[in-house]
């Protein structure tokens, strides 16, 4: 789990792209060829592979030069997205990324604000047996049965429904938790 603070950027976009990247076809250019990231128009911040990358953004390096928008991130969390969401069928590894107001799938190119989530929960052995099929289809008959997994659904405005995405998580005794209390807080403001 990684603990990062508030930043600002002046090229930081709506709530997690990169305005140098999108406006910058040498910056398009050299993202295409060296990012690590399916989505190569976020902002490196974002990035769990930041301090290790080749072509990350030093500008949010330096504080003295920092100038406009700001990025909050309280926590990070590394798991396996495995299905769930009709725009991403195939399974992948993921971050979770818990901003102050948002959830933010990196890989996906989702942050899902946190008053947008209906519930969380984890399916076990006997819970999966029963609905992994219904909600998950085929795919979800091939996964193990001892493992935990995380079930997040969200309204999904853009399409008008609820969406139900599974993750298996590394850490889902501190991450589900952490949702949860942020979606309960997000209730409460309403």
């Amino acid at each position: 789990m990684a603990e990062k603070g508030v930043v600002e950027c002046e090229y930081f976009v709506g709530d997690r792209f990169c305005k140098a990247i999108i406006e910058n076809d040498e910056g398009k250019r050299v993202r295409e060829e060296s990012c690590v990231n399916e989505s190569k128009d976020s902002c490196c911040y974002l990035c769990a592979h930041r301090k290790s990358c080749e072509v990350s953004c030093s500008y949010l390096d330096k504080p003295a030069d920092i100038t406009r928008a700001k990025v909050h991130i309280d926590q990070e969390f590394i798991g396996e997205y495995l299905g769930g969401h009709p725009a991403f069928p195939k399974k992948r590894n993921v971050h979770l990324i818990l901003e102050a107001q948002n959830l933010v799938v990196h890989e996906l190119g989702l942050s899902i604000p946190y008053r947008n989530i209906k519930r969380i929960e984890n399916m076990t052995k006997d819970k999966i047996t029963a609905t992994r099929v219904l909600l998950l289809g085929i795919v979800g008959a091939l996964w193990k049965k001892e493992q935990l997994y995380m079930v997040l659904t969200y309204r999904d405005k853009a399409a008008g429904n609820d969406l139900s995405m599974v993750f298996k998580m590394e850490k889902i005794e501190k991450v589900q938790p952490l949702i949860y209390q942020k979606m309960v807080n997000a209730r409460a403001k309403k």
